[in-house]
């Protein structure tokens, strides 16, 4: 139950867990872990794993929300 927007980029052993958003362009770096529910935003860069029920943006993504 995870949608992953066009031309994102998700480089292997990506864990992407329940509700996982990830946004139109953005980047994972291998062997990355999206927590449950959180969003990353579009054009993100993701260098670290993602806690759950966030909101994730820029260049590395950093949390700008609960």
């Amino acid at each position: 139950f995870c949608h992953i927007a066009p031309r994102a980029v998700l480089t292997g052993h990506i864990r992407l867990e329940t509700g996982a958003f990830v946004g139109a362009g953005s980047v994972i770096l291998p062997g990355r872990r999206i927590g449950a529910w959180s969003t990353l935003g579009a054009g993100a860069v993701i260098v670290n794993d993602l806690e759950s029920n966030g909101i994730f943006v820029g260049i590395p993504a950093k949390r700008i929300a609960p």
